[in-house]
């Protein structure tokens, strides 16, 4: 998904500025952040701190896209695969305990993993009784140092497109045009067929 192929993005930018949609997305998710923060596991704590004293990257935590909350989002590293079309929105990984091998947790996971993928977030799983072996973690903190990082301006554009995705995916039409009355209807469905992948 590319927002850049909107036709008026320049227009969008202008309608919906960056700082307004931060606001609201923020709004969108002060409540269930709290909630979610409060279920945040040791293990998550653990591999956040060895992550960021391994990679000195800006790590988002407890971070909403659209209506999934991920564990880890790192919006400045991109995929080693080169994708004109698709740019990377950056990687997210999720530490998961033995609750995710229940099927309703696992058919939840499946959505959540397929709507990243299909926003081109690369996604990663860790396992929480892996987190404190030594060898998995260098693994994947040496993995993750070697992709390719996004310059600032991509970094600000990924970030602008899950802001983008998180309002049309949780506010009713209305809502949208209430909070951004310069929205017209054309573009409105331009980004809404984008982030539905038609």
């Amino acid at each position: 998904m590319d927002f850049r192929k909107i036709r008026t993005r320049e227009a969008v930018e202008l309608i919906m500025p960056y700082e307004k949609l931060k606001s609201v997305y923020d709004d969108i998710n002060s409540d269930r952040s709290d909630s979610y923060k409060k279920t945040v596991t040791t293990f998550e704590n653990q591999f956040y701190s060895k992550l960021r004293k391994a990679t000195k990257l800006k790590v988002y935590r407890s971070f909403w896209i659209g209506n999934y909350c991920c564990d880890f989002y790192i919006p400045s590293l991109k995929s080693s695969i080169k994708a004109k079309k698709n740019p990377s929105m950056g990687v997210v990984i999720e530490i998961d305990g033995s609750i995710h091998n229940r099927e309703f947790k696992m058919r939840n996971d499946e959505k959540k993993i397929n709507e990243f993928f299909n926003y081109n977030i690369i996604v990663t799983a860790i396992d929480n009784s892996d987190v404190n072996k030594t060898h998995i973690n260098e693994l994947l903190i040496k993995q993750l140092s070697t992709l390719p990082r996004h310059d600032s301006r991509a970094i600000k554009r990924n970030m602008r497109n899950i802001f983008l995705i998180t309002v049309f995916k949780c506010l009713e039409k209305d809502e949208i045009f209430e909070k951004f009355p310069l929205l017209n209807i054309n573009t409105y469905h331009q980004i809404l067929n984008l982030i539905e992948g038609r």
